[in-house]
């Protein structure tokens, strides 16, 4: 599936929410800027997404109140972003480019074409025809099976001549015995199952029918039958409210007219680039093919490759068509702005032209949008779109981040070094260690007879533990880059290189008993590292501090600029409700 294809299907899915949201929700876990909000769905789709709930060793409260805060601050570099213009910096939107393009042209396909039949007023026109329920009787005349062209003309004029006559009074149960041709009841004149709205929706003959005013006939036709039908008469039924069913209702209006705006959408593209009127140049074809068939060569060297073609005059043409052209600095800007091939091993010449073409009338439809101010209606702050927010996110953080680090020099490094020597430059003491942990005494017994009869450590089970602890200055142990208390450390730091120990009993925080294997893999003493000995990580060290000092400062300014309301009732009273055994 192609991504354009799923912008699509997004751009459906988005309208079970066009209509504007008033007030705040019953799920809403925080309310940013007095504006925008977090439900508690998207909440926890976060959290899944970028696996919180392991990164807190599985505590889904911990996980959610960490998700939460990150994306309350990714919100507010979103809001502040647009506040302070950089949405009109062409250059910072440089590498969303791409992203933007595609979804303007999503966007562009919703507005003009798919809310031409799916829209509000079509929802609340449907709304109203589900009060009835049309019953009908047929006669169905079944088309042979391998009949001729002329066959099927008589049998068409037959189907013709009784709806003729049932208009001009004949009785319509005595013409389905006589030309029913001995089929079931069905097609004796007998009512048929009543057509409702959505029935209506599968099928323009079960459109036509349910159209149709009481007595009224019809001549309907499928691949295998022609049908004569009359309208017996038209029930009410009852309907639940409009908003129970409003989800029901576009979806089947969804299903109804995706593939005819789809279709009326794909028509206008082929305009846009009239194929009759391309002219390729083969030579320039072979050379950029030729490029696009190196390894990577689009996720990598493209840029340096291309650049380096046009700076030395080898802006060489690609295609001509309707008196406009494609050379190789357009292809340049399609391919950083609009589309980019992806891994295509062997990819042949028609492929790449098929590309370009498609590159060209997406680039058109994105201009034309745009043009159209559709892009208001994308790059805005409250997007809700994955990609674009992190792309923002990116791009505020390269703004307001980023070029605020200070330069890099040996003085610089060197006063960062004295400043940090006995912080960041004093090793700690480090212990690596793979483990083996059970809860079930037998089965860890079994496991430590195996090890004793000689079967290697890693050889034990399918599944062993890797476990990280440093030292303190002050000796205590703790667990490094983990929340997990340090249950093996003693015994850790108590083995030499290669050793092993156990078996180790520990209880766990929830005073579970486990029984552990270990085996020392690497160990690190504790000392006090020189310049010399730091010197080719402290450049990368004095960028990460600043980032990381800078970013909290312009983490506090945000949260001082804008209000922020965190619904912490709402909150744990939905984790409750998911229970502690969420699936993530």
């Amino acid at each position: 599936m192609t991504r354009f294809t799923v912008l699509l299907l997004t751009a459906i899915a988005l309208l079970l929410y066009c209509e504007p949201v008033l007030s705040q929700q019953p799920d809403t876990v925080a309310i940013v800027a007095n504006r925008y909000t977090i439900s508690f769905p998207e909440l926890m789709q976060f959290v899944h997404d970028y696996q919180y709930y392991y990164r807190y060793n599985r505590n889904i409260s911990e996980a959610a109140d960490s998700a939460l805060s990150d994306m309350v601050l990714n919100r507010l570099k979103i809001i502040d972003f647009f506040e302070r213009g950089f949405d009109k910096d062409r250059r910072l939107l440089q590498g969303m480019m791409r992203m933007l393009n595609e979804e303007l042209v999503a966007e562009y396909y919703r507005v003009h074409f798919f809310q031409k039949y799916v829209n509000e007023e079509a929802l609340q026109n449907e709304y109203r025809q589900m009060g009835k329920k049309v019953v009908y009787r047929q006669i169905l005349l079944r088309k042979p099976e391998g009949a001729s062209e002329g066959s099927l003309d008589s049998l068409r004029s037959l189907a013709e001549r009784i709806k003729m006559q049932i208009d001009g009074g004949a009785d319509f149960s005595y013409l389905a015995k006589r030309y029913s041709g001995g089929w079931s009841s069905v097609n004796e004149g007998s009512l048929v199952s009543p057509v409702n709205w959505k029935q209506a929706l599968s099928w323009n003959g079960y459109d036509t029918i349910f159209n149709l005013p009481a007595g009224r006939t019809a001549m309907l036709k499928t691949d295998k039958a022609f049908y004569v039908v009359q309208v017996e008469k038209i029930d009410t039924v009852s309907v639940p409210p409009y908003s129970e069913v409003r989800e029901d209702i576009l979806k089947a209006l969804s299903e109804k007219y995706e593939y005819v705006a789809s279709n009326q959408f794909d028509q206008m593209k082929k305009h846009i680039v009239d194929e009759g009127t391309v002219r390729w140049n083969e030579d320039g074809v072979k050379k950029l093919l030729y490029w696009s068939n190196i390894p990577d060569f689009y996720r990598s060297v493209y840029l340096d490759t291309l650049e380096n073609a046009i700076s030395h005059g080898d802006n060489f043409l690609i295609m001509k068509y309707s008196k406009r052209k494609v050379d190789l600095a357009e292809y340049l800007h399609l391919i950083e702005n609009v589309l980019i091939l992806g891994k295509n091993p062997g990819l042949k010449e028609d492929d790449l032209k098929r590309f370009i073409l498609e590159a060209v009338r997406t680039g058109k439809i994105a201009e034309t949008a745009r043009d159209l101010g559709l892009e208001k209606d994308i790059l805005n702050p409250g997007t809700k779109d994955p990609g674009l927010e992190n792309g923002i996110v990116r791009a505020y953080d390269s703004r307001m981040i980023e070029k605020r680090i200070p330069p890099v020099s040996r003085e610089a490094l060197r006063a960062f070094y004295e400043e940090n020597r006995s912080s960041l430059y004093y090793q700690l003491a480090k212990v690596n260690i793979y483990a083996l942990v059970d809860s079930s005494r037998s089965r860890f017994e079994a496991m430590m007879k195996r090890f004793e009869l000689g079967v290697p450590f890693e050889k034990l089970a399918h599944k062993i533990l890797v476990k990280t602890f440093i030292r303190q200055r002050d000796g205590t142990i703790a667990s490094y880059l983990s929340t997990e208390p340090p249950y093996l450390g003693k015994a850790a730091f108590m083995l030499k290189l290669y050793r092993t120990a156990g078996p180790i009993e520990y209880k766990d925080t929830s005073g579970g008993k486990w029984y552990a294997l270990i085996k020392c893999m690497a160990v690190r003493k504790e000392r006090q590292l020189t310049f010399a000995d730091v010197r080719k990580t402290i450049a990368n060290d004095f960028a990460d501090y600043y980032r990381t000092k800078i970013a909290h400062s312009v983490a506090r300014q945000l949260r001082k600029k804008y209000p922020v309301t965190i619904n912490k009732n709402v909150l744990r009273q939905d984790l409750s409700e998911i229970g502690t055994g969420i699936q993530l």
